[in-house]
């Protein structure tokens, strides 16, 4: 009997990574195929500038640009306001691009390292997935249910125009999600899972300080893991320890800047703005509500208090971390995240708060269930394709056109929708998407133009084809005991 238990736990982790696998192919596949080109920000802007600052010359100095408000002046020279993190994991890429520059005579070196870091946003949110189709996997026993959870968050939420743009939020959703996975996807909490969850905290506060937010919640919930004061003693020295680290680099690079550890880059940036407004903002306005821009969480919210009777640390650490989150960016003065695409602040959350709605499909068996998804999917692509598609920037620029005042109007004002404006602009033919049908303007081979779109779509359908064949195999058994067989 305990063969058969052997054989049929080899079986299932064969079958799950084969699926996972041909889930990361396909995502990896999309992104790339409607990727746009460039940084889109000036945020994007300065971090790339950090980035090439490293690679090239081992320094977090950058040039004085007055064009560039994140570029602030240090104590001896100009740096970017933003944390560490970000330009740091981002050199890999800029040295990619700099080899394809010296490969190809003719290639543009600053194009091509602008265009390989801008992929960063992208591996993290397929990265993102890999890791959320494991957590799905956990929770639910039917892979195709992992599979529709993956793919509804990838292609159907803002997880898809955010691996386009290079703000931090992909990285501290990839981190994020890790830290989740670690601290629920286990039987038995131990040493190892809460030295990943402060590791996975760490990356991500060094990325984003504000990510410090998110520790408490994480915490509390490894706390009420663990049954003994001995085991939370023992936690709580673990996870200090390997927080340390993180917060060192961040106050380093501090003093780097400004000679003082507490001196950070968001100086003056006051938390003086009216929760209320940033509340009804992120819930209900048409400009940046997380209900409108992502509408399977209010399908997924449905199913939430089910989702947390059945897994109470994942229930409770996710509906903990959302109220913070909340409050925190709701307070701040530029609670809307300024010139992007829906509540930015709020990306990072999404995978653990479209968990729950695998209980969903785990019921969708009638034709009237069937019928709901289908009309979220609808609302969903209307709302999340223009922001994939659009450049956001073309509309601010053109509704404020110098007035700052006129803001209000994007976030609050239904006849100043961004949704439908950006769906005014795809339709006239302003698109960012399929860039890389257009690899040639970057010094390229210009065959490269047709045949890496070509092999992408080669690789999306088959890919589509293996993720439907092998959801369909035997379901995922995960609390399988010997004495059971």
């Amino acid at each position: 009997m305990v063969e058969q238990a052997d054989k049929m736990r080899i079986n299932r982790l064969a079958v799950t990574h084969g699926n996972v696998f041909w889930v990361s192919v396909f995502l990896l596949s999309f992104y790339l195929l409607t990727t746009g080109a460039g940084l889109y920000t000036s945020d994007g802007v300065a971090m790339y500038r950090t980035t090439a600052a490293l690679a090239d010359h081992r320094s977090f100095k950058v040039e004085a640009d007055a064009g560039i408000p994140q570029i602030i002046a240090g104590v001896d020279a100009y740096y970017s306001t933003y944390d560490p993190g970000q330009p740091l994991l981002s050199v890999p890429f800029y040295g990619m691009g700099s080899l394809l520059a010296a490969l190809f005579p003719s290639g543009d070196r600053v194009a091509l390292t602008v265009l390989f870091v801008s992929f960063l946003p992208l591996v993290a949110t397929v990265s993102t997935g890999i890791i959320l189709y494991q957590l799905a996997s956990f929770f639910y026993t039917d892979k195709r249910v992992s599979t529709l959870v993956v793919l509804v968050w990838a292609v159907f939420t803002l997880a898809w125009p955010y691996s386009k743009f290079y703000f931090p939020e992909a990285l501290i959703t990839f981190f994020l999600t890790l830290a989740f996975y670690k601290l629920c996807a286990t039987h038995q909490l131990n040493s190892r899972d809460i030295l990943w969850i402060a590791t996975a905290l760490g990356f991500a506060i060094t990325i984003r300080v504000s990510s410090a937010i998110y520790v408490i919640p994480f915490f509390i919930g490894i706390l009420l893991s663990l049954r003994s004061g001995s085991e939370r003693v023992r936690a709580l020295f673990i996870f200090g320890l390997s927080l340390s680290p993180f917060l060192g680099i961040v106050l380093l690079h501090n003093y780097i800047r400004f000679h003082d550890l507490f001196h950070s880059g968001y100086a003056g940036q006051l938390f003086n703005g009216s929760i209320v407004e940033g509340l009804y903002g992120f819930l209900l306005s048409s400009g940046r509500s997380m209900f409108l821009y992502s509408p399977f969480l209010l399908l997924s919210f449905a199913f939430f208090g089910r989702f947390i009777k059945k897994w109470r640390i994942a229930g409770f650490t996710a509906a903990f971390v959302l109220v913070v989150a909340l409050l925190f960016f709701s307070s701040w003065w530029a609670w809307y995240g300024g010139w992007s695409w829906g509540p930015r602040f709020l990306v990072p959350l999404l995978p653990m708060l479209i968990i729950p709605l695998g209980i969903f499909f785990q019921r969708m068996t009638s034709r009237f269930s069937l019928t709901v998804f289908g009309l979220f999917l609808l609302f969903s692509f209307v709302a999340v394709f223009p922001g994939a598609a659009v450049d956001f920037n073309d509309y601010f620029v053109a509704v404020l056109q110098g007035d700052y005042a006129r803001e209000s109007l994007i976030w609050f004002d239904p006849a100043f929708s961004p949704i439908s404006q950006h769906w005014i602009e795809f339709l006239s033919g302003r698109s960012i998407i399929f860039e890389v049908s257009n690899l040639s303007s970057y010094g390229m081979p210009r065959f490269l133009d047709i045949v890496l779109p070509v092999l992408l779509c080669g690789m999306l359908c088959i890919s589509a084809c293996m993720v439907f064949l092998t959801s369909r195999s035997v379901p995922i058994v995960h609390h399988l005991k010997v004495e059971e067989l």
